[in-house]
């Protein structure tokens, strides 16, 4: 669904969400967890430098042993900032 925002609110949405992902980068780094970019952050990343300039999500991509690491890493090195919703955790 496509959301309409005014360019405030989505340079905050955009800057909170590099901080998301430089999270996640330091994680995938310390332990060696291989992931990559994908969709609209990839092109963001080539084309932008940056976030396209509408764009307001974030897409990583890794392989499933990846995902496992990370989801047993994930809690304790990012503690209580961070959830990471699942089928398996999360309902719907």
């Amino acid at each position: 669904m496509f959301r309409m925002y005014d360019p405030e609110t989505l340079k905050s949405v955009q800057k909170a969400e590099a901080g998301i992902l430089k999270d996640f980068d330091r994680v995938c780094e310390k332990y060696g967890i291989h992931y990559f970019l994908d969709g609209g952050t990839l092109l963001g990343a080539v084309r932008h430098q940056g976030f396209i300039p509408w764009d307001d999500d974030l897409d990583v991509g890794m392989t499933r042993e990846n995902y496992e690491r990370f989801k047993q890493i994930m809690p304790q090195e990012l503690g209580a900032d961070y959830v990471l919703a699942t089928p398996a955790t999360h309902e719907g």
